[in-house]
Parts: structure tokens; sequence; C-alpha cells
């Protein structure tokens, strides 16, 4: 789920905004991990993807990693500065001690483009309950938000996270992505670019494994308006007649639900990986 805030605020980089990403999506089932747009595929606007945390579940005393995937207006890839937020979700819903505009407690962490990435070690026993409220050994749910882009107005993106005593999904693995250019395989030039030309066709065969073996879908992402794909792991896209680069992304996702405090909750969270490549559609006369 991607929130596109109208807040104005002083404040820090992401504050009121993700408050308010946070106070909406803390519910008794939480599905928050790929946006909803019209088309979902084409890219017109900022955009978060994605946000995987590594391992996908954890217990207290784990780091963690998180990563996000994030495109601009023009479908390349987001290489800006990324600022991450981790709190918990079901102290949020309940609590009111939260008051409208404040920053909850949690891990806070700016990202800044070629730092290394957002990592976070879940706290044990009561420092655990300190800083994201009750621990519960068989389910406790933990929020991460990524925000980018205008400090006033800016693109959040926001998934659940499960902690418990003994963690069992682990996150699906991209192995690769198969570029097949007028049924050949391809791979990449020493630019990073797999070129096609004009009005060609180019398939997509995505190769991963999904370890936790739950509902596994591929979803696909471009700014080439005109292109056609079927939402399955082998999509098929005719390029527009123009000679240019194009970035598409593969995303795949592995959905599950969660039945956590003795069948009070039941949460839906996902494992995620992807892979992005650029193609370049040259014009007759570069062919």
């Amino acid at each position: 789920m991607v929130i596109p805030s109208r807040q104005r605020t002083r404040r820090s980089f992401f504050a009121g905004a993700v408050v308010l990403a946070l106070l909406i999506a803390a519910a008794p089932t939480i599905s928050c991990d790929i946006p909803e747009f019209d088309p979902p595929n084409i890219i017109k606007t900022q955009r978060i993807l994605a946000i995987r945390t590594e391992p996908r579940e954890a217990a207290p005393g784990d780091t963690v990693t998180v990563t996000g995937l994030a495109v601009n207006d023009d479908g390349t890839e987001y290489v800006g500065p990324i600022a991450w937020i981790v709190t918990g979700t079901v102290q949020l819903t309940y609590g009111e001690e939260t008051e409208p505009g404040e920053v909850p407690q949690g891990e806070t962490y700016l990202q800044i483009p070629g730092g290394p990435p957002f990592t976070f070690t879940i706290p044990e026993g009561a420092a655990f309950e300190e800083q994201y409220g009750d621990y519960y050994a068989d389910g406790t749910v933990l929020t991460v938000a990524m925000a980018i882009g205008d400090q006033n107005d800016p693109t959040i993106g926001v998934k659940s996270m499960i902690v418990m005593d003994e963690p069992v999904k682990e996150n699906p693995v991209f192995k690769k992505l198969h570029v097949i250019v007028e049924g050949e395989e391809t791979e990449a030039d020493e630019g990073g670019l797999y070129p096609i030309g004009e009005g060609g066709q180019i398939k997509l065969v995505a190769d991963a494994d999904f370890p936790t073996g739950d509902d596994d879908t591929y979803h696909w992402f471009t700014a080439t308006e005109g292109s056609s794909s079927t939402w399955s792991g082998t999509p098929r896209g005719t390029c527009r007649k123009k000679s240019d680069v194009y970035d598409l992304y593969c995303v795949v996702r592995e959905n599950s639900r969660t039945t956590i405090r003795d069948g009070q909750y039941r949460i839906q969270s996902s494992g995620l990986d992807w892979k992005h490549i650029r193609v370049e559609v040259a014009s007759g006369e570069d062919r």
C-alpha cells in the first residue's frame, strides 16, 4: 500500500506522513506490500513497488536488513535518500498515548544514496516492550515504513513484519530474469542494457524459488505505455515504436496469513524479491 500524503510539515523528512501511514496500516488484517494503481503495471507517478525484510520473520535478538524498490514517474529506479521507521503496529491501533502528529517510538534511519542499507536488531524482553509494546511469542506485528521524495509531500510505503519465538516463513529467492528477444535468450551488453529493435518483441521469464510454498504471484512494472503483458511468470510485451531506454521490473511475492494471539488476529504478510533490467530500443539507423 502506498499512501501519498498531502501534509505540510516543518518537522523531519518523514514525521507526520509516516504517522499517518502507520495509523492507517494498523488493523487486525494487514496487507501493504504491493500498491494498487490502474493499471497496476504502468508506472506514471513516483511509487514504492516493494519493501523487503530479511529475514522475512524474525525472533527477538535477530538483526533485520530492510530494502525497498522505488521508481520515479518516468519509470527509472529511484536512487535518492530514503527515510525508514519501525514501530509496533498493534500498539498504535489500541493505545491512546500516541498523539496525532507525534512520531511513535521506533527505530529510525536516513539512508543516503550509496550508503549501507537500513538494518536494526529486534530487542529482547523488557527492551522490546519498552520500544514496541507488548510481545506475544506466537506473533507480534511490527510496521516498517519507507518515505521518499519531497519532504513536504513524500511518497510512503508500509509493510507488516511478524516477530515470534520460532520464525517459520522465508522470502522467495529471485534467481534470474530470463530475457528472450526474437525467440533467443540474450544477455545484457557491457553497459547493462538489453538491446531490441523497434517494434520487436521481448519475452521475460521469471525463475524464482518459493521456499514457504504459499500463494505466489508475479508483478510486472514498466513506464512503457502501449506495451502488453500477461500477469504470469512469462509475460510478453511489444515495445512501442520509439528508440529509447526503458526500465522493466518484476517483483515476486509469496502471500500468507498467520493466526496469532490464540486465533484473535489473522495477519497477512508477504515475502518478496525482485529483479530490474533496462531495455534499449534501437532505431533502424542504429541497428
